[in-house]
């Protein structure tokens, strides 16, 4: 049986079971005990989902305990733990864009981590990360762990914190100035190693990948669809991009075509003013959810 380790942390929990249910797979805990054993329905593969904190999904993945994590590639560096990432599914807990995990000061501190004196206090939520940070920068500093509220321990207290950002507000809120990146990172999905050895199980990983990363390829794109005179085809297929070419079907009235393409939405107004400009007509807009070219290896 294979089993999806999710975050408990309900933030970055929610977005996993909407990037789930996108992909029409949902929870059935009607037959589940609490979040240990939840039946998945929808997908033949993982057919069940537990739910852990952050910090030990990487080394419940690891141990073999699960199978499968969503989790943040921070928490699988700051584990060590040995799994397999699989694919990059691009969330955090509130935007889809890469988070941080920075070092931090006072606004009117240093502006250079390399400048952090030796024996300086360091209070932070990535222990491991931080150690390793300044090992590299040949800093020797005293890492305090924490298991939050960095922004607001800093610089009094301690004149210095290892923290995550998203969009930055809280660190700007608290009059923080970032020093240094550690990493980026977003959520990913992990696997167990081992597992990863077997033919059924790679064949089974990218497909639930795939599947995920069709839904999140979907986001940005819309199918866009036009009435086009055969006279002025040239000059629309010309200004469709399209993930390989637009597809033209015939009509009833052979004077006339119907154009489909995959567009960008962020270019969505302007493809249809260029299409109006080539006589099109009966544009439909439709969103996607799901964009699929092929196996994501």
């Amino acid at each position: 049986m294979s089993s999806l380790l999710l975050p408990s942390t309900k933030s970055v929990q929610q977005r996993a079971l909407d990037l789930l249910a996108l992909a029409g797979i949902r929870l059935d805990r009607e037959d589940s005990k609490g979040d240990r054993n939840v039946s998945l329905k929808g997908i033949r593969w993982p057919s069940t989902a537990a739910f852990a904190h952050q910090s030990r999904i990487p080394g419940l993945v690891a141990s073999g305990q699960y199978t499968l994590g969503l989790v943040g590639l921070d928490s699988v560096r700051e584990s060590g733990a040995d799994v397999k990432i699989c694919a990059d599914l691009l969330f955090n807990r509130s935007t889809w864009e890469k988070a941080r995990v920075v070092l931090v000061t006072g606004e009117d501190g240093l502006t250079d981590a390399s400048s952090v004196p030796n024996g300086a206090e360091v209070l932070t939520e990535y222990p491991f990360l931080t150690r390793s940070f300044f090992r590299k920068l040949g800093r020797k500093v005293r890492v305090i762990s924490s298991r939050g509220s960095i922004e607001s321990e800093v610089p009094l207290p301690y004149p210095f914190g290892v923290c995550l950002t998203e969009t930055g507000e809280g660190l700007r809120a608290n009059r923080l100035r970032v020093i240094g990146t550690l990493m980026e990172t977003s959520t990913v999905l992990i696997a167990n190693r081992q597992e990863c050895e077997y033919a059924q199980f790679q064949k089974d990983v990218l497909m639930f990948k795939t599947i995920l990363l069709g839904v999140i390829a979907a986001r940005e794109k819309v199918m866009l669809v036009a009435n086009v005179p055969q006279d002025n085809l040239s000059a629309v297929l010309a200004v469709l991009p399209a993930l390989t070419s637009p597809t033209v079907a015939p009509l009833a009235n052979e004077r006339y075509v119907s154009v489909s393409a995959v567009v960008p939405r962020s270019q969505l107004n302007d493809l249809q003013e260029q299409l109006l400009d080539c006589r099109a007509e009966g544009l439909i807009v439709t969103p996607l959810t799901s964009l699929i070219q092929s196996f994501c290896d």
